[in-house]
């Protein structure tokens, strides 16, 4: 078997869309087979040799290099990625993530190249890019001849062959699964979607309208300065605000690091923040969460968040889109694995009230429409399966609804099961009876009722819940019933572990759903968040396609019925729920 490593250098990573696709993105490239070393300049010389290769291996490829061969190259990104080990895949997966601001894990380039190989014993990259790209003016710029930038690129392949000999080791059946799942997320990101562009263009200037009136009633209520791109966070701005919340009798304004106003979406909100990382890492309470029942105290929050563009959607798509379409990335930092669609994020796009109008954007290919397909309760249903709870696991029989069944038991009526929904997802991870009705806003004794029922009629769910507890809480590696490791903080456990389980089981159900498909409806997908995937389909094949996809996230597991729907064929993302708001 011959087994090829590669990888490539060319300009910003973060032009790889918005790049002329003349080839010319592409600069140094090489691989590496059996200790032996070739560099070259020319793409269609690469992607031969790799064709030729009965394996091929790199270091975050699925997400960059194979995706650059596809978009520079005219390379075939889904049969590459057939025969292709990502390292960073293994990396993540031998040592997996800790959760947010956990180090080191947290720690920014934990999982790069360099780093992986230097915690495995290995000479990391050798050179440094970063320095040339200043030097010539770009990292477009670098001759292909400089012996410092093929020493780089040397310096990569070499680092890449050892650390894939070592991490090959660990290659698991759970772990080839990965490579699958990995190359989808890459032939979203390759495929992009297509974007109204004149309807965007009006909704970005209408925030911007939005964001100086807030700013006007700012500066002429409080006497925030006008002027600079972050008139907030100017020493002048910052005064301006703690004055403003000290006349609404608010001294304990939410703290950055280092003692300074904090004005970010969470430390507004009627959530939580963090501030720190590692053992000095805390969480503090959101302004509105503290002083939300004030309305002067909403007030400022939302002026303060228009102007400082946490609500600015729309802007945020428009950085993202080239030739009329954005081509997303896909992380999965998150412990439990759970995919999070970026560039632009897609994970707080609503599907129901004023925010699902974001979605209008986002088109069918031309002669195409959009299907969405949502697995139902799928958080759910992975907790029945892990559990194993009949009494649990008999709430997803043939139709019925699990949230009304709910309210039917604990609240006595069925009717409230949009009651039930919001306490229940708490009650499943651990939460405070308090703080789940802070919350939601639902009394403490439906709360308190609630939890004293739940627990008389579930007991193997709880006896369950406190095992994966008291296993996380020893700093055990948690299994999400697929074989993907999890790694919790010990000392958030309680709530942390049950949760990990959850989003963990329901993140690789989807996976297994996505797996079924056909590989030739690979391509119409645009997006998976969370419990929903989206396709761009021919409107000759939307029925077949539809029937296919509801099939293929319909099944079994462990005793559980998988279950899903199907929207109608749309022009848009939006109309996808237009009629669908029950169920979910």
């Amino acid at each position: 078997m011959i087994a090829t490593g590669f990888d490539l250098e060319g300009a910003s990573a973060d032009q790889l869309y918005a790049y002329p696709r003349d080839g010319s993105y592409l600069r140094l490239m090489g691989t590496v087979t059996s200790g032996q070393v070739t560099l070259t300049t020319n793409r269609f010389a690469l992607t031969e040799a790799l064709g030729c290769a009965d394996l091929i291996y790199g270091h975050n490829i699925f997400r960059f290099d194979l995706a650059a061969l596809a978009i520079h190259a005219k390379a075939d990104y889904l049969k590459l990625a057939a025969k292709t080990i990502d390292t960073v895949v293994l990396a993540r997966l031998s040592d997996p993530p800790g959760a947010r601001g956990q180090k080191p894990w947290g720690v920014r380039g934990y999982y790069g190249l360099d780093a992986v190989a230097q915690r495995l014993g290995y000479e990391g990259k050798t050179g440094d890019l970063q320095a040339l790209a200043k030097e010539f003016g770009g990292y477009d710029k670098i001759p292909v001849d400089d012996p410092r930038y093929n020493e780089y690129l040397t310096g990569d392949l070499r680092a890449t062959e050892s650390v894939m000999t070592r991490l090959a080791a660990t290659m698991s059946d759970y772990a080839r699964r990965e490579m699958r799942i990995a190359a989808v997320q890459g032939v979203m990101s390759v495929s992009g979607w297509r974007i109204d562009e004149p309807l965007l263009a009006i909704r970005v200037d209408n925030e911007e309208v939005r964001r100086n009136n807030a700013l006007a009633v700012l500066h002429e209520e409080y006497g925030v300065p006008m002027e600079g791109k972050a008139p907030l966070s100017s020493n002048a701005g910052k005064a301006a605000l703690i004055e403003a919340f000290a006349r609404l009798g608010i001294h304990g304004f939410p703290p950055t690091a280092t003692g300074k106003l904090a004005t970010s979406r969470d430390a507004m909100s009627e959530g939580f923040y963090f501030i720190g990382a590692g053992k000095s890492r805390q969480k503090l309470d959101g302004l509105l969460r503290r002083y939300g029942d004030s309305p002067n105290v909403r007030r400022l929050c939302h002026l303060i968040g228009v102007v400082t563009g946490v609500s600015a959607k729309y802007a945020e798509i428009a950085k993202f889109v080239h030739s009329g379409r954005v081509h997303g990335g896909i992380g999965e930092d998150q412990a439990s694995g759970r995919w999070a669609m970026t560039r632009p994020s897609l994970t707080n796009v609503g599907k129901r009230g004023e925010k699902v109008k974001v979605r209008q954007v986002f088109l069918p290919d031309e002669d195409h429409v959009l299907l969405s397909a949502d697995l139902d309760q799928v958080d759910m249903r992975a907790l029945a399966g892990l559990s194993q709870d009949p009494a649990y696991m008999a709430l997803f029989g043939p139709g019925l609804d699990a949230h009304a069944e709910i309210a039917g038991l604990v609240l006595g009526d069925r009717a409230r099961r949009e009651e039930a929904k919001p306490i229940g997802h708490g009650w499943n991870y651990g939460r405070g009876n308090a703080a789940i009705a802070e919350s939601t806003g639902i009394d403490i004794d439906v709360v308190e009722r609630f939890d004293r029922v739940m627990r008389a009629r579930f007991p193997r769910l709880c006896g369950w819940r406190e095992q994966v507890r008291e296993r996380a809480a020893l700093g055990e590696l948690l299994d999400n019933g697929f074989g993907r490791p999890m790694r919790c903080d010990p000392s958030r456990a309680y709530t942390q572990a049950p949760a990990l389980m959850g989003q963990g089981g329901a993140r690789d159900l989807m996976c297994h759903a996505l797996l079924r498909l056909h590989p030739s409806v690979y391509p119409m997908l645009r997006a998976v968040v969370h419990d929903e995937i989206v396709l761009s389909v021919p409107k000759e094949y939307a029925s077949d396609v539809a029937d296919h996809v509801k099939q293929a996230l319909t099944f079994d597991w462990r005793g559980v019925p998988i279950t899903a729907g199907v929207s109608k064929p749309s022009a848009d993302w939006a109309a996808c729920y237009r009629k669908e708001e029950e169920g979910k």
